[in-house]
């Protein structure tokens, strides 16, 4: 297992924080680089932060961002600018025909239904035992519209960051250009093949619309991870299915919070409205929504408290915010972003 240290990837901007505890961030004076964190929320949020990357963009701050960390609907938005932006600007330089690019393609995009087709797939006779049938055919779309890529031709700055949902450790697993896995599994030894599409259909295969994916590996392609080597772990990793990465962390902060010194989250998530009760049977989708709004607002809460209070640079803005909400001097952000913008 990795040492307690903070290391720098090489040849990267963005650090990499080792596993050996979980639970705690480095250091505040130790943690390195801007990451930008692309929340769920299907192609509502997609679209959201097309246009706050749109505005980064204009500012000259997204590519000064180290490393992407994107969930479901911003792995989507994602997948699609690692795609069409190559090779990066350099830092503090914009990029340029951004709505030829990016902007009016990706609307295009977001116009198609990408859901039913797959899910039509899933009810043809010689699918009905196929439970991966639907996930599988969202791949094969998300590899037709968004990228053909792998995570190896992914490149090395910026990091680009696709979280989905462990669902037999319950914890975030993550695919990155040389690391996919988690901290329980373990990492697989070899994945610059691993498609892309296959990221993000496993990151936004939403419940229970879509089943899980089956990760398909064998726990011999693992190294590292904190479960015991057994019969009993073998099982287990054979048998690991991938969900919808919002499930576990919608903000897709888990891969970047304890490492870097600035975090900017965009969150495209719902927002809970006020409401009538509907009765017993839509009584039962507000429980849902209730539960999925706790996990959120303690995971927003939780970080602008970092911001005000000094532990976290950085900063918020999501579906619901308002601009009377924010200050409107620049006390609490970065400032290496203060100075770009």
């Amino acid at each position: 297992m990795d040492g307690p240290d903070v290391r720098r990837a090489t040849g990267m901007g963005a650090p990499t924080i080792p596993d050996a505890d979980p639970y705690l961030p480095a250091a505040k004076e130790r943690r390195q680089g801007v990451a930008l964190c692309l929340s769920g929320g299907g192609f509502r949020a997609a679209l959201f932060h097309l246009g706050a990357a749109r505005r980064l963009n204009e500012l000259g701050v997204l590519s000064r961002v180290d490393t992407y960390s994107a969930v479901s609907g911003g792995s989507i938005f994602l997948a699609f600018l690692a795609d069409r932006v190559h090779p990066w600007p350099a830092s503090g330089e914009s990029v340029a025909d951004w709505e030829e690019r990016v902007a009016r393609p990706f609307r295009g995009f977001t116009a198609h239904n990408l859901r039913t087709p797959p899910l039509m797939r899933r009810l043809l006779p010689w699918n009905w035992l196929n439970e991966s049938a639907a996930v599988e055919a969202l791949q094969q779309r998300y590899r037709d519209r968004v990228t053909r890529l792998t995570l190896g031709e992914l490149p090395d700055q910026p990091r680009y960051t696709f979280s989905a949902t462990d669902m037999t450790y319950g914890v975030s697993w993550i695919f990155q250009k040389g690391r996919v896995g988690d901290y329980r599994a373990g990492y697989l030894r070899l994945a610059a093949g691993y498609p892309v599409a296959r990221a993000v259909a496993a990151s936004s295969c939403f419940p229970p619309v879509f089943p899980p994916m089956r990760a398909g590996i064998e726990p011999e392609q693992l190294t590292g991870g904190t479960e015991r080597r057994g019969e009993e772990r073998d099982k287990l990793v054979r048998d690991l299915r991938l969900t919808d990465g919002g499930v576990y962390d919608n903000m897709g902060l888990e891969p970047v919070w304890k490492s870097h010194r600035t975090v900017l989250v965009s969150d495209g998530g719902r927002t809970f409205d006020p409401a009538l009760d509907k009765g017993p049977l839509l009584r039962l989708s507000r429980y849902v929504s209730l539960l999925d709004k706790q996990s959120s607002a303690l995971r927003k809460r939780w970080i602008i408290a970092s911001f005000k209070t000094g532990a976290m640079e950085g900063t918020y803005w999501g579906v619901g915010s308002h601009a009377a909400h924010y200050d409107q001097e620049t006390t609490g952000y970065s400032g290496a972003i203060v100075d770009a913008i």
